[in-house]
């Protein structure tokens, strides 16, 4: 860590910034520069989807995937792809979202909460040892969008998985609004409603604020969804108190 803040951290400001930032590593061969400066990289993707409203089911998007089952915050049975380019991560995850669950309605959605995550294994040679350095992993999660009947025109089936996918919502929501009322006053007990969805299940270390979270909100109609601008509002109140204290 002190390395990084000390020579990285001044690049990656300049380079958010718009300026061009230069980093090298040189060595002899088989000193830890590749690994140093990549790592190891692997991908798995999944969705968390509920067929025509029956139960929520989780499959595997990678070649050959088949359904999984959770186990506490793991996916049994989840498939690991290595990467080695851009080229074949850019393709790995184009192949994994074909496969995602869609249908079309008048709002023409994705049915399912799609999972992608990206392993880093960082290892080092020192004195001819391979030595691990540990592992990150940083997930992206692309969730179904709200649904209003009206709006998408669903029936039947549809309409059992929108009721699905709003529940869905609204439980992410309620978890998050949890989090930040729990921040701004310690001594308000975390409610446990991640239990209440597979994808909240799954993302409970960030849901409970043990790691780092970032969101990315979509623009939306508040006159279509009065209730959900609502929510959405009263925690970008709380989010932004929080980075005033």
């Amino acid at each position: 860590p002190e390395v990084f803040d000390r020579v990285m951290d001044p690049l990656l400001v300049d380079f958010m910034s718009g300026k061009s930032s230069l980093l090298v590593a040189m060595g002899p061969t088989g000193s830890g520069k590749t690994h140093t400066m990549f790592g190891t990289y692997y991908i798995s993707m999944f969705e968390i989807y509920s067929e025509r409203g029956k139960g929520e089911r989780i499959l595997d998007l990678c070649p050959d995937g088949v359904d999984l089952s959770i186990h506490q915050l793991t996916i049994k049975g989840l498939r690991e792809v290595m990467i080695s380019t851009l080229a074949e991560a850019e393709s790995l995850v184009a192949c994994g979202m074909l496969k995602r669950t869609t249908a079309a309605t008048n709002a023409n959605s994705h049915r399912s909460q799609c999972i992608i995550n990206i392993r880093c294994d960082r290892k080092s040679l020192l004195d001819g040892n391979d030595l691990s350095l540990g592992s990150a992993v940083l997930t992206i999660a692309d969730l179904a969008g709200a649904e209003r009947e009206k709006k998408t025109g669903n029936q039947g089936s549809r309409l059992l998985e929108s009721n699905f996918i709003n529940n869905t919502s609204m439980v992410f929501g309620l978890c998050l609004r949890s989090l930040l009322e729990h921040q701004k006053n310690p001594r308000k007990p975390l409610q446990k409603h991640f239990k209440n969805s597979l994808l909240t299940r799954y993302l409970r270390d960030y849901l409970e604020g043990r790691k780092r979270m970032t969101l990315k909100l979509a623009p939306f109609n508040r006159e279509l969804l009065p209730t959900r601008s609502s929510q959405i509002s009263q925690m970008e109140k709380l989010m932004l108190q929080k980075k005033k204290d």
